[in-house]
């Protein structure tokens, strides 16, 4: 693709120390690209939906000019209503979606960048999440494998580091339906009909703890065991949704009750 440009789009909610980490990132991200003298078309747009914006006019104009932010700041109706409000005005080829506090790592996601313009169209990039604890929150393997992703695409990639083509992201959106788990129904609905292309490597830093990965409690658990039946069963079929849902209960009650 000639001149790919590329939308980042940043979700935040009372989290200013999180949000002014990922636009270090980022900020860091242009200082490295213009080291190096390579082109990088980028449009950074954070949805903000904390009671009080968390940016002024004087930070987006002072040390993050650069970036040339376009900032919303509106009502929280929750996490992928944010996201795609941030798509909706975005205008790049592909989108990709952080959060507060998730982190590029410049170098490397330069690289990924620069696979855009090889990239064959209708492809799904994707590469690794580093997490600051060193260990991945989400469930192990082979239960993805067990239940029947694996033939798919294995271990689903995190949506920080996916690099999505705007035609694919606006013509399956979010199921509004998921409150906590749009985003891996949407990973297994384009895995289902698009390609996905590795880039082996890690591009981007993200912390765990975030309402898809956290159980506070046992009701919170049936929940999420809830939602997430509804999401392989209309993925995979009845079969496969008890089996995921089953191994998803086990597997979150042994750590609630490590907790104990």
């Amino acid at each position: 693709m000639h001149n790919p440009k590329l939308s980042i789009l940043i979700v935040v909610k009372d989290d200013q120390k999180g949000l002014a980490a990922t636009l270090n990132s980022l900020h860091n991200l242009y200082s490295h690209a213009r080291a190096l003298s390579l082109p990088l078309l980028i449009q950074i747009i954070v949805k903000d939906g904390s009671k009080a914006p968390l940016l002024s006019s004087s930070r987006l104009q002072g040390k993050f000019s650069i970036l040339k932010i376009q900032y919303i700041h509106g009502n929280d109706n929750g996490i992928y209503d944010a996201m795609t409000c941030a798509f909706n005005i975005s205008c790049g080829d592909y989108v990709t979606f952080l959060n507060a506090g998730d982190t590029v790592i410049p170098e490397n996601y330069l690289r990924a960048y620069c696979s855009l313009y090889t990239v064959m169209p209708q492809t799904i990039l994707y590469g690794y999440t580093d997490w600051y604890n060193k260990s991945s929150p989400g469930l192990p393997l082979w239960i993805d494998k067990f239940v029947g992703i694996q033939p798919y695409l294995g271990r689903l990639p995190n949506h920080q580091a996916m690099l999505i083509p705007r035609d694919i992201q606006n013509q399956l959106g979010f199921n509004s339906s998921f409150s906590v788990s749009a985003d891996k129904d949407f990973k297994i609905r384009a895995a289902k009909f698009f390609s996905y292309f590795n880039l082996d490597y890690s591009i981007v830093t993200s912390r765990p703890g975030g309402r898809s990965q956290s159980i506070r409690n046992i009701n919170h658990l049936c929940c999420r065991t809830n939602e997430l039946f509804r999401l392989m069963n209309s993925n995979f079929g009845l079969i496969q949704a008890v089996a995921y849902s089953i191994l998803f209960f086990i597997w979150n009650s042994r750590k609630l009750i490590s907790l104990l």
